[in-house]
């Protein structure tokens, strides 16, 4: 008679140690990508604003065209780029006015096309990209008296970037501005 032999096969589970190696480095990757998350963020808006800067030229233009001038801007003008972010002691900018002027042409075809209502503020146009904080982020104008493109306009946008720590104040907060002129 033949017997048979049965053989046990020892079933071997991982160490703590080979545990904690994983752990560790699925850590160290979950910080890298974390990190990362918050420069792409902040490109991506950056991104937005520099082709929304390019349609709002363009439609500048197409105005300067047809009306022989850019779109009149306020006189009011005291206050280019904040230096500090959420300054309260600048006086506020005058409104835009680019809606007025470059969505609702009076029944003519308008220069700046698919704006959203919820991307006018009364004549204010806004970005369709928000701030760090959900805030909203407004376009300025001034055809008026131009202070870097004396044979045109100045335009641009200011939105805040609130440092390593993400929340409005503390010393970490910068205002970033995207310009038509060279800074």
């Amino acid at each position: 008679m033949m017997r048979q032999i049965q053989r046990q096969t020892k079933v071997r589970g991982f160490t703590l140690i080979e545990i904690l190696v994983v752990m560790v480095i699925a850590g160290i990757l979950l910080a890298l990508s974390l990190g990362l998350y918050g420069r792409v963020k902040g490109k991506q808006i950056e991104s937005r604003l520099l082709s929304e800067m390019a349609i709002i030229e363009l439609a500048l233009e197409s105005y300067k065209s047809k009306e022989g001038q850019y779109p009149p801007s306020s006189a009011d003008w005291g206050n280019y780029p904040l230096k500090e972010w959420g300054s309260t002691s600048a006086v506020p900018n005058p409104p835009n006015r680019l809606y007025k002027h470059l969505c609702s042409n009076s029944g003519n075809s308008p220069f700046l096309k698919d704006v959203k209502a919820e991307l006018v503020q009364g004549e204010i146009l806004l970005s369709t990209a928000q701030g760090q904080g959900g805030e909203l982020i407004k376009w300025s104008y001034n055809s008026y008296n131009p202070k870097y493109n004396k044979s045109s306009y100045d335009l641009w946008v200011e939105y805040g970037d609130y440092g390593e720590d993400g929340k409005p104040g503390g010393g970490d907060d910068v205002v970033k501005v995207i310009s038509n002129w060279a800074n």
